[in-house]
This record gives structure tokens, C-alpha cells and sequence, in this order.
């Protein structure tokens, strides 16, 4: 997203809350003035979720894996970031779905231990091996939500999905 891109977002949606707020649609709490903040200030937060290509899943199986991500990224950023985790559902949850650059679960370790250097939330998900794949085979790590600029960090250069 280019910077432009991101101003107009932002701007858009302190606009919107803004006009809901001042006609009472909104009630004012900690969470909307939060949002409201960080879209003025162009702060975003956001989820990256990495599939293995390797491993050439099915697209359900790709979508289940990425739930469970998500779920797994959600539940510990309640106790490790609770602040990051209500903007993020407040500007919408943003979640962006990229391939690993590499092949093997190597590549998911290593953007993994990124990650956890910068303080980011992750998740490394392996599948229990019902279906498609090995037991404990690794499928998709989640990082964030997290701010954007540090999870671009560990995944701007990978491509989407």
C-alpha cells in the first residue's frame, strides 16, 4: 500500500466513526476513540497469515489451516496485546494471505523467530494429519495483529496468495 493509499484509508475511516460518534450511533469509548486515533494517524494494525507452497493443499484445506491460524493469533494477543487487538477489530480485521518464500517448514520457523524478535504475536499451526497431510507436518504460521510497519518487517517481500 502505497502512502497515499494509506492516508486516504486512514482519513476514511476516522471520517466515518467521526460521523457516526457525532450523531449518536456510536457511543464514545476507549475502543472508538483507539481506532479513531490510529486511523488519524495512519497507526494500522494487521494479521499476515503464511501458507507453505510446498505442500500443495487443497483450497479448503488451505482456508481451514488459515482459520486456525487466526484463531490461534487472536486468542493469544488477547493476553499479550489487548489494545493492538481492539483496533484491530475496530478498523476491521485485516488479515492479508501470503506463500512462504521458500519451501519446507524452515521457512516458517524462520520468519517465526522474526517475528518473536520484534514482540510480534505468531503462531505456528501443524495439522493433527486426519486428511491431507502427515501428523505434525507445519502448514501456516500467523503473525499479529500487530503493527503494520513491524509485521511488514518480517513479510513485506513475500507475495500473496
Amino acid at each position: 500500500m502505497d502512502v497515499y493509499t494509506a492516508f486516504f484509508a486512514g482519513a476514511g475511516i476516522a471520517c466515518t466513526c467521526q460521523l457516526l460518534l457525532s450523531r449518536g450511533i456510536l457511543k464514545k469509548s476507549s475502543i472508538w476513540k483507539v481506532a479513531i486515533e490510529a486511523a488519524q494517524t495512519g497507526h494500522n494494525v494487521k494479521m499476515v497469515l503464511i501458507v507453505r507452497p510446498d505442500l500443495q493443499m487443497g483450497k479448503g484445506k488451505v482456508a481451514s489451516q488459515c482459520a486456525h491460524a487466526a484463531l490461534s493469533c487472536y486468542k493469544r494477543c488477547q493476553t499479550r496485546a489487548p489494545d493492538i487487538l481492539n483496533l484491530w477489530e475496530c478498523i476491521g480485521q485485516p488479515k492479508i494471505i501470503v506463500k512462504g518464500d521458500k519451501d519446507g517448514e524452515e521457512c516458517l520457523l524462520e520468519l517465526k523467530r522474526k517475528a518473536e524478535e520484534l514482540n510480534l504475536v505468531s503462531c505456528l499451526i501443524r495439522d493433527a494429519g486426519r486428511t491431507q497431510l502427515e501428523p505434525g507436518c507445519a502448514t501456516v504460521l500467523g503473525i499479529g495483529p500487530g503493527p503494520s510497519p513491524l509485521v511488514d518487517k518480517v513479510t513485506k517481500h513475500l507475495k500473496l496468495l
